[in-house]
């Protein structure tokens, strides 16, 4: 008999770096932005937030001892980390660079605090609070397209969006499956930024 909680695991957790890949694809076009002075804050705000997002579910793979989540998260990781290098030294200018060092540097310290936090926190609250937390992160890196508009022709018809949609609704039914309303509550949330956001276009 097929283990329908594995197979949807296996799912989110391939989709989910199927998408943290593709954001290379859309370096290119990220930078004509930037060139045209135009709607710069977008793609910052999402590679940060998914350095921060990585990170926390990490943690949270920690947590619930999964260790295709950290795998998969630890990737991420590591091509934002790429991506947030490949947008310092190819795209930004020297004025531009000293700017988002500050909010590299934000980020950096915003997850050391957060950490601590999870550290510190009382085990019987910390899943939910935890949980709270990584809503907002993730809320963050769908945010940009709500910020720029603009930056939405880029960011939806390429496969980071329909990728990252397509890994929201393979972790909420993990999670539904799994009996984990944190990580569910987590999930819905994205999912109506993404049906918001593509509803928004199509009109």
């Amino acid at each position: 008999m097929i283990d329908l909680v594995n197979v949807v695991h296996a799912i989110a957790c391939v989709v989910t770096m199927l998408q943290f890949v593709t954001e290379f694809v859309l370096l290119n076009e990220f930078k004509e932005f930037w060139l045209n002075d135009y709607c710069k804050t977008c793609p910052t705000i999402q590679f940060l937030g998914i350095a921060v997002a990585s990170v926390l579910h990490i943690q949270y793979g920690n947590m619930l001892q999964d260790g295709t989540m950290i795998r998969v998260y630890t990737v991420g990781l590591l091509v934002s980390i790429a991506l947030m290098c490949a947008i310092y030294y190819r795209i930004l200018s020297n004025f531009s660079k000293a700017k988002y060092m500050i909010g590299y540097g934000a980020a950096v310290a915003l997850t050391c605090v957060i950490l601590c936090y999870v550290r510190y926190e009382d085990p019987k609250e910390l899943e939910f609070r935890f949980g709270i937390i990584r809503t907002v992160v993730q809320l963050l890196i769908i945010a940009p397209p709500l910020i720029c508009f603009g930056f939405i022709g880029v960011w939806l018809w390429g496969l980071s969006f329909m990728l990252g949609f397509a890994a929201t609704l393979s972790w909420m039914l993990y999670g539904i499956l799994l009996g984990n309303h944190t990580l569910v509550i987590e999930k819905i949330s994205a999912t109506v930024i993404y049906i918001y956001i593509f509803i928004h276009v199509l009109t």
